[in-house]
């Protein structure tokens, strides 16, 4: 049987599979926000934290060690 979807579409999803994921974590800085940024970049998602304080960045050079692309913004979002 042949398949009907176009062979642009099959690399299309292939291009995708190649992507990498990125979560964006607020709050990221200590705490739970910090925590959730470490799982999930244990599980191979880059990371976009966000935090209001300076801690923000020792967040991500703690959060670097694992091995992911690490983006830190100092910004308040309350």
């Amino acid at each position: 049987m042949t398949s009907c979807v176009s062979p642009r579409f099959i690399k299309l999803g292939e291009e995708l599979r190649q992507m990498s994921k990125l979560a964006m974590i607020s709050g990221s800085s200590s705490g739970i926000g910090f925590e959730i940024a470490r799982i999930l970049g244990g599980m191979g998602y880059d990371l976009a934290i966000s935090g209001a304080s300076d801690k923000i960045h020792d967040a991500k050079t703690e959060l670097e060690k694992i091995g992911v692309a690490v983006y830190a913004f100092q910004a308040d979002a309350a």
